[in-house]
C-alpha cells in the first residue's frame, strides 16, 4: 500500500536514547543531512520519557519515509518493514507490543490514534520511536 505522497515539506520528531546521539551526531553535532532530509536534534540537554527529540525535515512524506528508514537500519540494522513489530506507550505508561505493522495502520484509519503518536520499532538493539505515519503495511 505504501504511503500516501505529500509533496509538501514535512517536519515531524523522532525520539531516541542518549547512547544513540553520539552514535548519530558524534560529540558535537547537532545536525546530519542524508540527501534532501535534515536531522536537527533539539538540545543537546534535555530528553522527555522517549528519549532526545531529533526534528526531521523533509521535502516530503516519501522522501521522508525513506531516510528514516536508512536512519533506523544504520542505528540497529532492523528494517521498519511489515515484519517488525511496533509497540505504544499507553497514557499510564504501560508499554504494549509489539503489533504487526498491518494492525497498527488500520489502527491509525480507525482514528485510534493520529498521525504523529510516537510508536517505537520493536528491537532489541535500540529504541527508536517515529510517528505512526511512517508506519507501512
Amino acid at each position: 500500500m505504501g504511503l500516501p505522497e505529500n509533496p509538501a515539506p514535512v517536519k515531524f520528531h523522532v525520539s531516541v536514547p542518549d547512547q544513540a546521539v553520539q552514535m548519530i551526531f558524534g560529540l558535537m553535532g547537532t545536525h546530519v543531512q542524508m540527501g534532501a532530509v535534515v536531522f536537527q536534534l533539539e538540545s543537546i540537554f534535555q530528553r522527555d520519557r522517549l528519549g532526545r527529540k531529533i526534528t526531521v525535515v523533509s521535502p516530503s512524506t516519501r522522501v521522508a519515509a525513506l531516510a528514516l528508514a536508512s536512519f533506523v537500519y544504520d542505528l540497529t540494522h532492523v528494517s521498519m518493514d511489515a515484519r517488525s513489530g511496533w509497540m505504544y506507550v499507553d497514557p499510564n505508561e504501560q508499554v504494549h507490543g509489539p503489533y504487526v505493522s498491518s494492525k497498527v495502520r488500520r489502527w491509525r484509519e480507525q482514528h485510534y490514534f493520529d498521525a504523529n503518536f510516537p510508536l517505537m520499532l520493536n528491537n532489541p538493539v535500540v529504541a527508536i520511536w517515529v510517528p505512526a505515519f511512517m508506519v507501512e503495511a
